[in-house]
């Protein structure tokens, strides 16, 4: 099955994401994967991003 525009455009920016990082070094490339490996665990429990405080700003938690 053939990837659709938009997904090939995420991972095309998550890879220049990563060669920026690296470029940087280690240490900032280290960050990067480890901030992504979190956000992917909370992800994978709640079907979006951790939920926090109740707010006005945040129109997804409102809507739960």
């Amino acid at each position: 099955m053939a990837k659709s525009l938009r997904s090939q455009l995420y991972r095309a920016a998550r890879d220049l994401g990563n060669v920026e990082a690296a470029e940087k070094g280690p240490v900032s490339y280290g960050q990067r994967v480890a901030r992504r490996k979190v956000c992917r665990s909370h992800e994978q429990g709640t079907g979006g991003p951790p939920e926090g405080p109740r707010t006005e700003w945040s129109g997804r938690a409102l809507a739960r």
